[in-house]
């Protein structure tokens, strides 16, 4: 069994596509899988409701509103509902990332030499974050054994007092302090229109990264590839100048709307295949 955990917040614009795509490229000829998923702001979700026989949505609208904490609440429920085996494994997913291709036999593979796989995103300039962190598993994407997760009792979560503000970190820290590897999924876009959105990774797991702000959104690669406007603004530099931010999510909806409009479009633009 797989147990994805998943979640979406106050947009359904990726609801219907995230479920289509898993139940795409995970073929229960495979293994079979249930989706533990969140909604918080979400009312109602478009689409193909045979695309959730295998989904259990939890109203999250009263959990901590933090994305890590939240998923460690979805796997709690998991704890409480399942009886985990020793072949079953464990997906999180951002809620707008999900499989562009087969990619079960393929992290099964990573998982017999590495306890973790995990999207790894290594062209996000983080310049704030110290080096020892980087580059760490990132929650987009991570697979692993269930019962690992489970019986180490790993949980997302950061740690202001020793400036670990990004989920992913004391994790790496974790698997380094304890001998575990884990396997990661690089950038492989073929075409890139944004140093760090619209991402697929290890070509197997195309991830929008600028869904909750289809109007306004702005990551770390837009302030500190602008040496100039980084030196001036900092972090701020969404504020003193807001065209770039509004044009990103632009973008965004433009990307969403192609995606939405065009077959196979992550396919053709961004992995440049059929």
């Amino acid at each position: 069994m797989i147990y994805f955990v998943t979640m979406h917040h106050n947009t359904d614009n990726f609801v219907n596509l995230q479920a289509q795509n898993i139940k795409n490229y995970t073929p229960e000829a495979f293994t079979k899988y249930k989706v533990y998923c969140g909604m918080s702001g979400v009312t109602e979700y478009r689409g193909d409701k045979n695309n959730f026989k295998n989904y259990s949505l939890f109203d999250i609208t009263g959990v901590l509103n933090q994305h890590w904490f939240r998923m460690n609440w979805l796997v709690d429920k998991i704890k409480e509902n399942e009886t985990i085996k020793d072949d079953d494994i464990l997906v999180f997913l951002d809620g707008d990332a999900f499989p562009v291709d087969f990619w079960y036999s393929k992290i099964i593979d990573l998982l017999k030499e590495n306890e973790i796989v995990a999207a790894d995103r290594r062209e996000d300039i983080e310049p704030l974050l110290s080096e020892e962190m980087k580059p760490y598993p990132h929650p987009l994407f991570l697979a692993t054994k269930a019962k690992f997760w489970i019986e180490n009792e790993l949980r997302w979560g950061i740690d202001e007092s020793k400036g670990i503000s990004t989920p992913g970190c004391l994790l790496k820290l974790w698997l380094e302090e304890n001998d575990y590897s884990y396997a990661p999924l690089v950038r492989t876009n073929a075409f890139d229109i944004h140093p760090l959105f619209f991402g697929v990774y290890g070509d197997l797991i195309y991830h929008h990264g600028a869904a909750s702000g289809l109007e306004k959104v702005y990551g770390s690669s837009d302030i500190w590839t602008r040496p100039e406007l980084a030196k001036k603004y900092g972090v701020s530099l969404d504020i003193h100048v807001p065209a770039i931010p509004a044009f990103n999510g632009h973008m965004s909806n433009l990307v969403w709307q192609a995606i939405m409009s065009t077959p196979n479009f992550i396919n053709l633009y961004f992995r440049g295949k059929e």
